[in-house]
């Protein structure tokens, strides 16, 4: 009876009890095993994005202009040379010429015999002196004869006269000085663009998965820092480039104020020997007969009015050049802190459009992150 079926029938039967034990128990091996975490790798983000981000463009620093400074100084008219050159060389020649009689017969008219010759003879090389002198007060007497001739406009003529200093090609008035530009800006602006206020980022999805949004963000940063860092660096560059005209606009107005000092020197001196090379002549003349008594006091008081009138010219000089030296540095230094200030601005326009490139860049990637390492 027992083999009444054959086996195959049998083992089929069997067969379709054990299936599901052997297949549970096959899970339980392959679901219970221990696994080797050690050795299994991390997923690595290859982020590919900012590859070309990290290059700030290079903002060019503009050259300021510098200010076209003419200095001015004391002029003689043709008419005044060629009357002391006439008073000078008389002495050879004998005489003087007639037209220059005439104009010093013209002076002679200005004066008071009674109150003025005594004191018109005795003009020395100190009285030379002391009128150019424009710390030590001038007599009544020389400065009453001064505006006598001054108030005679064909007189007046044979005076020296002032040709002020001119910046820019415009004259430079000492009684109408342009008010000084506004303070520079500081250089101590390393720091201008740590204070720059980056273009807020979008907040990722919190969907994401934390190590692809985590990569991002390292490779954001160390790309922000390089950027940020250029910015820096450029910023620095632009201080010693600026400085650096600073410094040489500095120079230039230390050269013009020596260049005062000996220029004044100068004209004292050649004012000086001319004075007094024409008080000798004249004296030299009368005492020869070669001009009369009335031509003399003429000459003296030409003499007079001319060496006050230099005073006034050396005074005018001396305050107009310097006056105009402060403010020519004054002007370029503004146009330099100007050029630096335009410089600044330029390159934190520069820099906020690479920060918003940066950022759309760093978004974009976000978003991609589902696309990486299965989602994961």
């Amino acid at each position: 009876m027992f083999f009444q079926h054959p086996i195959s029938t049998h083992l089929s039967r069997l067969s379709r009890r054990l299936l599901p034990a052997v297949f549970t128990g096959m899970f339980c091996l392959f679901a219970c095993a221990p696994m080797d975490l050690d050795n299994i790798a991390p997923y690595k983000y290859v982020i590919n994005d900012f590859n070309d981000k990290g290059d700030l463009p290079e903002v060019e620093k503009e050259v300021p202009e510098r200010s076209i400074f003419e200095p001015g100084g004391i002029t003689l008219s043709a008419g005044t040379m060629e009357l002391v050159e006439d008073i000078l060389t008389a002495v050879l020649r004998d005489n003087l010429k007639v037209e220059n009689e005439r104009v010093l017969k013209n002076f002679t008219d200005l004066r008071n015999p009674a109150l003025m010759d005594a004191r018109l003879r005795e003009i020395n090389v100190r009285d030379v002196d002391n009128i150019l002198d424009t710390t030590i007060p001038l007599e009544k007497l020389f400065t009453d004869l001064f505006f006598h001739v001054e108030e005679n406009s064909a007189l007046a003529a044979y005076l020296p006269t002032y040709v002020p200093p001119k910046i820019d090609g415009i004259i430079f008035n000492f009684y109408d000085i342009p008010p000084r530009p506004d303070a520079r800006l500081s250089l101590g602006t390393s720091d201008h663009l740590k204070e720059f206020k980056f273009n807020s980022v979008y907040s990722a999805n919190p969907t994401l998965v934390t190590p692809c949004s985590d990569a991002i963000e390292v490779v954001y940063q160390e790309t922000l820092n390089l950027l940020v860092s250029q910015s820096e660096e450029q910023i620095l560059q632009s201080q010693e480039f600026y400085e650096g005209i600073r410094e040489d606009i500095l120079n230039i107005k230390s050269e013009r104020f020596a260049y005062l000092t000996d220029t004044l020197q100068g004209s004292v001196d050649e004012l000086r020997r001319l004075g007094i090379a024409v008080n000798i002549a004249s004296n030299e003349l009368l005492a020869e007969g070669k001009i009369t008594e009335e031509i003399y006091y003429g000459v003296k008081v030409f003499l007079v009015a001319f060496l006050v009138k230099s005073r006034q010219n050396l005074i005018m000089m001396e305050d107009t050049i310097t006056a105009a030296i402060d403010t020519i540095y004054q002007i370029d230094i503004g146009r330099t802190d100007q050029a630096y200030n335009n410089f600044i601005e330029k390159l934190i326009a520069v820099f906020d459009e690479v920060i918003k490139d940066l950022n759309s860049t760093k978004i974009g990637a976000l978003n991609n992150c589902h696309n990486q390492g299965g989602g994961s």
